[in-house]
């Protein structure tokens, strides 16, 4: 099984090179809930340097109508480019699947939760599946049983909730007439810090928690899972390489001592999120 990270920058790439099995990218202009994306320059100089190792691009927006022209332009120009594969969200990339060279992925985040939809998009020459984190790990080993497609799941690192296209911070700055231009901004909730990040594609909410599937990872590797993803975003970069080196150690052995040093990390501000308690809808 191979270790993916979410890099913060370049300098964190080389500095891990050894230690990971490849990166995924936000594209720059279209990805959502990245906290750095790459122009195109720069990730050909990142496929430069790793030398081999796997390069995922992830565009994972809604593409609006004026975006969909130059969309088809650095489609064409990643092309050129030796990377593993291109995660979609928005069906504009999967319709243009006749003039793509590379493997296209599945990548709807919240809707990546069933095999059902998995077998249809393999029908459709999608070659791999980055699945939600909103299902149990049963639910996980389930669509990997029922798929052939290659699987990516999330082991480590905040969650993204939910997108809007409103600037939901500057709004309220704005309403109560708040000067503050702080980097770091959180809503509280029931004693819950949940980071939110304004950028000119919207608003992202993430989890109050840090999910830490140390102690799964070898369970994942035995039900031939391909990738878990390791996510630096709002860690400290020292903390994350120590995390990433962390996760290349774990054995039957110390899985769960590695567990709780990644716990105490992360000042114990982590969780399984959904891997052991199922989504329930209440509907008044």
């Amino acid at each position: 099984m191979k270790k993916i990270i979410i890099p913060k920058n370049s300098k964190m790439i080389k500095e891990l090179k050894d230690e990971i099995d490849g990166v995924l990218l936000g594209l720059k202009g279209y990805s959502a809930t990245y906290e750095t994306e790459f122009e195109l320059e720069e990730i050909e100089e990142i496929i430069s340097f790793l030398k081999g190792k796997e390069v995922f691009i992830s565009i994972n927006k809604n593409i609006l109508n004026y975006e969909v022209e130059n969309l088809y332009k650095q489609l064409e120009k990643l092309n050129e480019m030796k990377i593993t594969g291109i995660l979609f969200y928005d069906l504009a990339i999967l319709n243009r699947k006749e003039k793509i060279k590379h493997n296209l992925w599945w990548a709807q985040e919240h809707f990546t939760t069933n095999y059902l939809t998995a077998k249809y998009y393999e029908e459709e020459g999608v070659k791999g599946a980055y699945l939600s984190s909103d299902i149990t790990k049963k639910d996980l080993e389930e669509i990997r049983k029922n798929t052939k497609i290659k699987l990516m799941i999330n082991a480590f690192g905040y969650l993204p909730i939910f997108v809007s296209r409103r600037n939901i911070i500057e709004n309220y700055k704005k309403t109560f007439q708040i000067k503050n231009k702080g980097k770091n901004y959180y809503i509280e909730k029931e004693g819950k810090r949940y980071p939110i990040v304004e950028r000119k594609e919207g608003t992202y909410v993430y989890s109050a928690f840090i999910l830490n599937a140390a102690e799964e990872i070898l369970s994942f590797q035995d039900n031939g899972f391909e990738y878990i993803v390791l996510n630096s975003f709002q860690i400290e970069e020292e903390k994350f390489k120590e995390i990433v080196i962390l996760f290349s150690k774990i054995t039957k052995e110390n899985k769960k001592e590695i567990q709780k040093k990644i716990d105490e990390i992360c000042n114990n501000n982590t969780d399984k999120a959904f891997l052991y308690r199922n989504t329930i809808v209440k509907v008044k």
